[in-house]
């Protein structure tokens, strides 16, 4: 984590860490580290810088509307496969 706040980057503006304490059914609270990205698309560029990740494959099926997805990824799709829902 030191690295991340060693300097105001993307990181430092986006990210936050939160601690808090957590109970686990009946047994004494824990402590519990959360690291929380409030910006996808930063997080998203941060692997694409570090790694040269080139390609991406994303799947799921609730990545519905496409369009907000994109956009709060900050990524442009190039290729896009969309099927119509299987459930009615």
């Amino acid at each position: 984590l030191h690295r991340i706040w060693a300097t105001r980057d993307l990181a430092t503006e986006n990210f936050r860490v939160h601690v808090h304490l957590e109970g686990n059914k009946g047994k004494s609270l824990e402590p519990t580290l959360s690291y929380w990205c409030f910006r996808p698309g930063v997080a998203m560029e941060i692997l694409r810088r570090q790694t040269g990740c080139r390609n991406i494959l994303l799947t799921s099926g609730t990545l519905s509307p496409m369009e907000s997805f994109a956009c709060e990824l900050s990524l442009p799709f190039q290729i896009r496969l969309e099927n119509p829902h299987v459930i009615e």
